[in-house]
């Protein structure tokens, strides 16, 4: 009895594998006539709405947001690019520095702050450095740099 039941289910499967070939072959292949014309068939898109002078206006004011925003950005980025990525320092003053000490090789960065003023960047640096009489003293310097890092004074 139950090989009839697996025959029965076997001989089912070979048929619904037949039919699907059958069904599968049975489609009829496009003609080159069919396949131009579909080709050539151009789709009309419907043109879009007139904009309302609000959305025009709301348009204009993104895209001026978006121009400060990204003029905001390159000025930061501006700033960012003065000060060391090691140790925060901002790289010529900390040249400056160093360079205007009794003994520059024993200078030691302990610090730097910087203030935007929008038209320069206040820069304060606090530093180590052995004085003449060979003591370890710590210092703090201020100076105004531009927004190109260029020098403009000392302060402090």
């Amino acid at each position: 009895m139950k090989n009839y039941k697996i025959i029965i289910i076997f001989a089912c499967l070979i048929w619904v594998i037949i039919m699907a070939f059958a069904i599968g072959s049975s489609t009829p292949e496009p003609t080159k006539q069919v396949k131009k014309e579909v080709e050539s068939t151009t789709i009309i898109k419907p043109s879009p709405s007139p904009k309302t002078s609000a959305q025009i206006e709301a348009e204009k004011k993104k895209k001026e947001e978006d121009k400060k925003k990204k003029k905001e950005q390159e000025r930061l980025n501006k700033i960012k690019a003065q000060f060391s990525v090691w140790d925060g320092s901002h790289t010529k003053f900390k040249e400056f520095i160093k360079n205007n000490m009794n003994d520059p090789d024993s200078f030691e960065h302990v610090e730097t702050r910087y203030s935007d003023n929008k038209t320069f960047i206040l820069v304060s640096t606090k530093f180590k450095g052995t004085n003449t009489f060979g003591g370890v003293v710590t210092n703090t310097m201020m100076a105004k740099y531009s927004i190109d890092g260029d020098f403009i004074e000392i302060i402090e």
